[in-house]
This record gives structure tokens, C-alpha cells and sequence, in this order.
């Protein structure tokens, strides 16, 4: 199967020039938990989560809005093709300890994100349909 069939579409981004404070919005406004960060090229440098958000928020003695996206990212950003096999990504994000991984199109501009949660979902309806099929009557 390929990442075609499970990548969820991205609403938003944000850039390495923005504020933990704009990211936190876009997340609130497009009720994501988190965002693509796109470098200057218009390329995927990295992921920001809510999580990523709250932790600089009680570790930080600086207002969100002084506090930038870029540094709290780090690299190397990891991103697959949705022309990729599902198990060449999962096994990707295993290695890379990632829970999401950015989809791109072939010109490393993001255009949507997969979960390790959307591959368990996919895996679990695959193994469901399968046992329908083989089930003895």
C-alpha cells in the first residue's frame, strides 16, 4: 500500500521565521496538534507540535510570542513521497523514533502528514477485511 491512501492532508504550515505564539494559533484555528515548518525554499525543515508549544511554554521564562519555531526544531527534517510503501515508512519512523512524518510532493513542498496512528488504523482494517475474506462458513 502506499502513503497515498493515508496521508492527511495539511491545512496549514508555518515557517522557521514564525513565533511559538503564531503556531499555537494556526494549531487552535485548524484544530491540529501539530504543523509543518516550512524553511525559505518553501521545504519542510521540521514539525512543531502542541506538545513542543506547551513544554516551551513552562520551561521558558519568555512569552510565546518572543520565542521562535526555528529554535525548537531540529533537524534532520524527515519527510516521504506519497509514492511510498507504507512499510518503508513505518519502519522510517520507527528508526527515527517519529509518532508523524510530513508528506511531500517532488519538490519537497509539504502537502500533508502521516501518523503512526493513520498506518495502526490502515493495518487494523487491512487485518479485519483479510480475516472476512479467509473466514471458513
Amino acid at each position: 500500500m502506499k502513503i497515498s491512501c493515508l496521508v492527511q492532508r495539511c491545512a496549514t504550515s508555518c515557517t522557521t521565521h514564525d513565533t511559538l505564539e503564531l503556531a499555537a494559533q494556526l494549531m487552535w484555528k485548524y484544530d491540529v496538534g501539530c504543523l509543518p515548518v516550512i524553511d525559505d525554499d518553501g521545504q519542510v525543515a521540521g514539525y512543531i507540535t502542541d506538545r513542543d508549544v506547551c513544554v516551551a511554554a513552562c520551561t521558558r521564562s519568555e512569552p510565546l510570542r518572543s520565542v521562535g519555531v526555528a529554535d525548537l526544531i531540529a533537524g534532520p527534517a524527515f519527510a516521504c513521497r506519497e509514492s511510498d510503501e507504507v512499510e518503508v515508512v513505518e519502519r522510517a519512523m520507527s528508526e527515527h523514533r517519529l509518532r508523524r512524518m510530513p508528506v511531500v510532493d517532488e519538490q519537497g513542498h509539504p502537502i500533508g502528514s502521516v501518523s503512526l496512528a493513520d498506518i495502526s488504523r490502515a493495518a487494523g482494517a487491512y487485518h479485519c477485511s483479510a480475516e472476512a475474506v479467509t473466514a471458513p462458513r
